[in-house]
């Protein structure tokens, strides 16, 4: 990595990686300090580090750093990377700033203090005087409420100049750029939380005239707010949109296209037509490669992914997204908590999974609610699949083949409720369907022919007489027959790239509590049957060990029979928990991650429950095995018991980590069943107790749980002495504390390894 080069007022600066470096201000001009300032003066920008091969200036007084301008450019992020191939010019705005330099924390007064000599910078407006305004969620008193779930109470702040300009300071979405702070006027657009608001003075408490009020702020009962902005949905809008695929297939070809908020619109069309790349286009999850799209006002094309995930939701075709173990209550209840803010109380998550189940009819009978999925009918179960999203209030649902594999009647009612749907919670619907039954109930029907072209969109009512046919049966005949776009103009377009929207993982841990809250729900409801295997398998291998010794572990000629069926067992044990948890709810854990939720709580969470599962199960098969059988001498200050219990914990815990990762990479179930096959045999065939391994060439079975966990027990009593003469001596085994140590040691590297390993593959799984 070496050094990161920072030019300062036209001098070169070389910073060394083994320092963290301070960006200070000394008057009107930059300087480099290896010591901070004390007190969190306005003085001190921020601070460089590097972090795994990569240089990052970290924002630590950001009001201050709004001075600051990175190559030329303004700091928008409070983490931003730094290039390392070229200098980064580094220097003060020349420009009024766009905030004010020391907005104070959130009190209760509403007329700030009278600022010090380091509260304004160089050009800056004094805030002396100006009245703070906090934007946050409807129901916590907040001056300015948005009925949002994912703005936190106490969101942002606002401050108003002379001239009517907004100074925000908090977290929001300029121009579809993430940002900390911005100056806005009257009429411009910034997003926050999924909520475009429009600056307007009729927000401002005291400053709304009624009969303006009444226009700028949507509602959804008596007396609650709604969003403060003319927005009624998401507004989708896409100019002349190409996005290209795998071996430069076309998935979309020139889509120009207007989505008025509110509307509900049918997107129709053969068998890979595109209408799926649409989808994922509006996502996020597919690239265009070239045109613009613009979801909502003053976004501009430039999209941040992360503000479409807040904006957008899915609802995947099916029902296989649900978890069958659970109600359609608890269901809501933790969509709800991981799509709201993170000080959501569980009265509010509670009244918007009532709210929801009124709607969508699930409230009645009152037991229906409590019911388990899978004692749900195919509708319900879909009404269920659909208020997984409107619990997170969303302003542009998509939906894909929502009405596939139902009956008619039931057909007709969910094309009714998304109808509604639009209504009550004012938002862009948009529904991929094949079904052309109930299309007179949309507002707008988009038809896709194949190569990813737009043959029409318009009222249903309209596009049938505009393409020439007499019924919708006709035109997806016609359609089926046409060539695709590539076909009928010769010539493929090979050598174009392929534009799929991969991002690198975020370490974040936000929704994690509700998750692990889940997990160990689903783990508790596997069924009485299930959980009793999960405990007796363990408990017979471990009888199995104490037939086959009499003699237990004392050293002897037999005990590395007796080694390797306990540390098998346990590695095996350990692998059989995860290698199927990941692949088999993939579609539901990635509805999880397509509204936000990142890969590390996602797996952080079932390690964490079924490590508290292994330490169960560790603990059956020690005190079954030292109750019947005796345990070696005492070595290394570490009693036999707890050395017994620790390593074949430790072996579970690394079988669980490489499990996870199995899972989380095989692209079927039937798959993450061969490869953790695999692992079983070759754990069993490389423990160390079959044949000689010979120190070089068995260096990769050296990092197996099970020849780890056998080693180390091998190491503490000494068992190459022990063993018959005739037999090889194993250079793991060597007795010591040290590697004692070093062998347990390198059984939590390989857990924590493989769970790190596993985030990463399964953030690409959904990002590639």
């Amino acid at each position: 990595m070496g050094t990161l080069r920072v030019s300062l007022h036209g001098r070169e600066v070389e910073l060394a990686e083994e320092e963290v470096h301070y960006l200070v201000r000394e008057g009107e001009r930059l300087a480099v300090s290896r010591t901070p300032i004390d007190g969190g003066s306005t003085r001190q920008l921020g601070f460089f580090v590097p972090v795994l091969g990569r240089w990052f200036f970290h924002a630590d007084n950001v009001p201050a750093a709004r001075v600051l301008r990175i190559d030329g450019a303004p700091v928008i992020n409070a983490r931003q990377e730094l290039p390392t191939d070229r200098p980064t010019a580094l220097g003060l705005a020349s420009e009024t700033p766009t905030g004010p330099v020391n907005p104070r924390r959130l009190v209760d007064e509403k007329t700030l203090p009278p600022p010090s000599p380091h509260d304004t910078a160089a050009g800056e407006p004094p805030s002396r005087g100006l009245v703070r305004y906090v934007i946050g969620r409807a129901g916590t008193n907040a001056d300015i409420p948005i009925d949002d779930p994912l703005v936190r109470a106490r969101h942002a702040t606002v401050r108003v100049d002379a001239k009517g300009r907004w100074w925000i300071s908090g977290e929001l979405y300029v121009d579809g750029v993430q940002q900390m702070s911005a100056t806005l006027a009257d009429g411009e657009v910034f997003v926050i939380g999924q909520t475009a608001v429009t600056v307007s003075p009729d927000l401002l408490p005291g400053g709304q005239r009624p009969e303006l009020r009444q226009a700028g702020v949507r509602k959804v009962g008596p007396a609650t707010l709604r969003r403060p902005t003319t927005e009624t949905g998401l507004a989708v809008r896409l100019e002349h949109l190409t996005a290209i695929g795998d071996r430069g297939k076309i998935l979309l070809d020139d889509v120009s296209l207007d989505i008025t908020p509110g509307q509900v619109v049918a997107v129709v069309g053969p068998s890979g037509a595109g209408k799926s790349s649409l989808i994922r286009v509006l996502m996020g999850e597919v690239t265009e490669s070239a045109g613009i799209v613009h979801l909502g006002p003053g976004t501009g094309g430039r999209t941040d992914p992360q503000l479409r995930r807040r904006q957008v939701r899915y609802v995947p075709q099916g029902d296989e997204d649900l978890f069958a173990t659970l109600s359609a209550r608890e269901t809501l209840t933790y969509a709800a908590r991981l799509r709201a803010a993170p000080d959501t109380t569980a009265r509010e998550v509670q009244g918007r999974v009532d709210d929801v189940l009124r709607r969508l009819g699930l409230d009645q009978p009152a037991a229906l609610a409590e019911r388990r999925i899978d004692k749900l009918s195919g509708g319900q179960r879909r009404r269920v699949s659909i208020g997984m999203e409107l619990v997170g209030d969303p302003q542009l649902l998509l939906l894909d083949e929502p009405t596939s594999g139902l009956d008619p009647g039931k057909d007709r009612a969910i094309m009714a409720d998304l109808r509604a749907v639009s209504a009550t919670y004012h938002c862009t619907v948009v529904i991929v369907t094949h079904a052309t039954e109930h299309l007179g109930m949309v507002d707008k029907v988009l038809v896709v022919a194949k190569g990813g072209r737009i043959r029409d969109a318009g009222p249903p009512e309209t596009v049938l007489e505009t393409l020439g046919h007499d019924s919708w049966a006709d035109l997806m005949t016609e359609l089926d027959r046409e060539p695709a776009a590539s076909e009928s103009r010769g010539h493929p377009p090979t050598t174009a790239a392929f534009t799929r929207n991969p991002s690198p993982a975020r370490w974040a841990l936000a929704g994690f509590g509700t998750l692990l809250h889940r997990q160990f729900t689903l783990t508790r409801r596997r069924g009485r049957a299930s959980l009793a295997v999960l405990f007796a398998v363990p408990l017979i291998c471990t009888v199995i060990a104490v037939v086959a010794s009499p003699d237990g572990l004392r050293p002897g000629p037999e005990t590395g029979a007796v080694l390797a069926i306990l540390v098998t067992l346990a590695a095996l044990t350990g692998a059989a928990l995860t290698y199927p948890d990941i692949v088999a709810d993939e579609r539901t854990l990635h509805r999880d991650f397509r509204v936000g939720v990142e890969a590390l709580p996602i797996v952080l969470s079932k390690a964490v429950v079924y490590a508290g599962v292994c330490v169960m199960l560790a603990g059956v098969v020690t005190v079954a095995f030292a109750t019947a059988r005796d345990l070696p001498p005492m070595e290394y200050g570490v009693p036999p018991l707890v050395m017994l219990y620790g390593v074949v914990l430790l072996t579970m815990l690394a079988s669980m980590g490489i499990g996870l990762l199995i899972s989380a990479g095989a692209p079927t179930l039937e798959r993450a069943v061969t490869w953790s096959t695999l692992l079983a045999v070759t754990q069993v065939a490389l423990s160390g107790t079959l044949f000689r391994l010979d120190r070089w060439y068995g260096l990769p079975a050296d990092v197996l749980p099970a020849r780890l966990g056998l080693a180390a027990i091998a190491s503490y009593m000494d068992l190459n002495r022990h063993r018959r003469p005739a037999l090889y001596e194993d250079w793991l085994w060597n007795p010591g504390a040290a590697r004692f140590w070093v062998l347990n040691a390198l059984a939590v590297v390989l857990f924590l390894l493989a769970v790190v390993g596993s985030v990463r593959r399964l953030h690409r799984r959904w990002t590639r």
